[in-house]
């Protein structure tokens, strides 16, 4: 069990945290990043699909500890360090920070699901370097608006983030959605909504670094049950 990482010294309880604001939940774990100097080497991920229904497994609001939680989009820390690549998910009942190779086995591809996923179910990844997710995101958090103006989930109590620009209060479909996969060097200055990549080259990505071209391709069609949440 890894219980901190000691270029990244943070634990849950030091962590903003807000109940299905998850976007919100990892741009503070990307400013804290970004204010150690480490914003080159961590990164916001994005996971979901054209469908908006991506399964991961390990989730604390699983109905029991073998089942999947079917997300409309869930979003990761992930960090880059000299002895390894860790994921920051406070969604998790898996260790803060967990290992990358231990979270792909246990949240995202559990005994080898991943190939055998519905087409509806296959999950893309959109990768943000963090500085960048600082400087651009933004939340007005509309999309947690029921039609009557109630909240689907009490907010957060801080005020709604807005982009350093100050251009937007709301670019937060920009992020979540995914209906079509794009091929770009992360670090290109055009490109502040990241990379979309499929579950393969986001593995790939982490490991063989952020400066490659990736050829993202969309999963091919599986045989198997869709996870139930």
């Amino acid at each position: 069990m890894v219980a901190s990482v000691p270029e990244f010294p943070i634990s849950r309880a030091d962590c903003a945290y807000t109940s299905c604001y998850c976007e919100e939940n990892v741009w503070w774990l990307c400013k804290a990043a970004v204010d150690r100097g480490l914003g080159n080497r961590s990164f916001a991920v994005f996971v979901s699909n054209t469908h908006q229904t991506i399964p991961l497994w390990r989730q604390q609001r699983a109905a029991e500890p073998a089942a999947a939680v079917v997300w409309d989009y869930h979003v990761l820390f992930v960090l880059k360090t000299q002895t390894g690549t860790f994921v920051y998910d406070l969604d998790s009942t898996l260790p803060f920070p967990c290992p990358l190779e231990d979270y792909y086995d246990l949240a995202i591809n559990p005994e080898g699901i991943a190939t055998r996923l519905r087409p509806n179910y296959r999950r893309l990844f959109r990768i943000i370097a963090a500085s960048t997710f600082v400087s651009h995101f933004a939340s007005n958090r509309s999309h947690m608006r029921r039609k009557d103006g109630t909240w689907s989930a009490p907010p957060p109590s801080y005020p709604p983030i807005v982009s350093n620009e100050g251009k937007t209060s709301m670019n937060l479909d920009s992020y979540r959605m995914m209906d079509s996969v794009s091929v770009s060097a992360l670090d290109s200055a055009s490109n502040v909504f990241g990379l979309v990549v499929s579950e393969d080259a986001m593995v790939n990505f982490f490991y063989n670094g952020p400066n490659m071209q990736v050829a993202v391709l969309k999963g091919s069609a599986g045989s198997s049950n869709p996870p139930s949440e």
